[in-house]
Parts: C-alpha cells; structure tokens; sequence
C-alpha cells in the first residue's frame, strides 16, 4: 500500500515565492513609514567634551592648581560655546608628590584621547571637570535621557558627584556614584565601562536649560590612576530595529495569505 506523503499539501517552492512576494508588496508602504518612524524617534548622541583639545593641571602640597581651556567654537573638543575648567586637589601626601590631571592617548585605545588622573605615591585627592557657559543648551533634545562618561581605565575604586545648573536658577546634584575599578585590566574587565546618570534623577532643574555640569572625582585611595575618553548625552531607550519590524510585518502577510489560499480551498471543496 502507497502511504500518502503527509507533506502533498506544502506549497510548491514557486507558489511560495509568490505569496512570499505578495506578502511583502501588500505592507511595503506601512512598513517603510514604520522604519521612518523609528529613524526619527531615534536620538543623536551629544558628545559634550572627546578631549581632543589639550589641557593640563598638576597640583602638590599643600598647593590646588587650575586649568581653563575655552573652545567658543562649535565643533571642537567642547560641545557648544562652553568652557572647561580642570581643579585639582591633593588632600594628603609627602611634600613634593601631588597629581596630574592632563588629555593624553587613552591607555586602552577607547578612543583617540582621554583625561587621565594620576596620582604619585602615597598621594590621594580629587579633581573636579566643570563646564560653564552652556547658555541654556537643551540636552533632552530627541529623547536623550542619561548624561556619560566612559571610563577608559581605572585601578582603584573612587566617587563621582554629578552637578548640573540651568539658566532659570535650578541645580540638581547626584553624589557618592560609585565608580568601578580595575577596569581594563586583563582578566577583570577588559572593556571601558560607560558610567551613567539617568536625568530622571536630576529633580529640581531643567534640562532643556542647562547652562552648566559639573563632574568632581574624589580618589581616596593612594595612587590611583583613572582616564576616561568621552563626556556625552545618550538616548538609552532601546527602539525596535527596523528590520524586525518588517519582519513581524512579514509574518503576519504570510499568515494572511495562507488563510485566503485556505479559504479558497474550502469554498471550493463545498
């Protein structure tokens, strides 16, 4: 006895193609505004400072030494017309040791340039990044929702309080982030770690305002070595991918399809 294939029934892989085709033309339109849709809801990161332009400051006891670089230029190392104002801090140490705080090549190549913090033996201190003259930036612009700071590399654990002012009197400060340690060294973590503030929790200003950050580090472990190569604003919310939305479009034409192609069948069977 001849068994029936239990398979006679599959499309031809010519039948296939066509409704394939067919399934794919029917929503070619709604799945190209869907695409667009999501491209223009997508954020364009601000890179606020690459540090591409050079700066230095270098402090001993019982000394503070400072640092402005002013870049009123759109374009370059800092976003927009603001200045950038490194301090440097040695809160203990032998006299003559102190710290460095200068843009130098990353250590673990995250990107062309980094601001590195170096302290000497037996030193400990702080630093603090400010940038002012913002002029009332919007930073929220496109959906952006989390300031960052990419940590090239780091030895020893430290803090990080986060201030941000705008041009309408409001202040908000975030204190004691944590920030990791050894990273990028082999075996620990190997990769720069993106250190994130979420402006939801930056009550009190507004920060389609802002006039000025202001990024203070405090190191209060001996010897501690950290750079980092970008300061930027971040859009975090994952969007769906284009290509699975036409794929998810794809399915349901398909199924669509066969359930015409069944019915068909069913009429014609009655």
């Amino acid at each position: 006895m001849k068994l029936r294939n239990p398979f006679s029934q599959t499309l031809s892989n010519k039948k296939f193609s066509r409704i394939l085709f067919s399934s794919l033309t029917i929503p070619a339109m709604a799945a190209g505004l869907l695409a667009t849709g999501v491209g223009e809801a997508q954020a364009v990161s601000i890179i606020l400072d690459d540090f591409s332009d050079p700066t230095s400051a270098q402090a001993t006891l019982p000394v503070t030494s400072d640092m402005d670089t002013t870049l009123p230029t759109p374009g370059d190392s800092i976003f927009g017309n603001a200045t950038r104002k490194v301090t440097v801090n040695v809160t203990s140490g032998a006299p003559d040791f102190g710290i460095t705080v200068a843009t130098q090549a990353c250590p673990k190549l995250s990107a062309p340039n980094c601001l590195s913090y170096s302290a000497d033996s037996g030193v400990t201190g702080n630093f603090q990044l400010q940038y002012t003259g913002f002029g009332g930036v919007n930073l929220a612009a496109g959906g952006n929702d989390t300031f960052r700071v990419v940590i090239d590399s780091t030895d020893l654990p430290s803090s990080l309080t986060f201030q941000v002012t705008d041009t309408i009197g409001g202040f908000a400060e975030v204190t004691d982030i944590p920030v990791p340690f050894f990273v990028g060294v082999p075996g620990f973590n190997d990769s720069p770690f993106n250190l994130d503030i979420d402006f939801n929790s930056l009550t009190g200003v507004d920060l389609t305002q802002v006039d000025s950050l202001s990024f203070n580090f405090n190191a209060p472990n001996q010897q501690t070595d950290l750079a980092f190569s970008f300061i930027s604003v971040e859009d975090t919310q994952e969007a769906p991918e284009p290509l699975t939305i036409l794929g998810s479009i794809t399915a349901v034409g398909i199924g669509a399809a066969f359930k015409k192609k069944q019915a068909a069948k069913s009429k014609q069977a009655s």
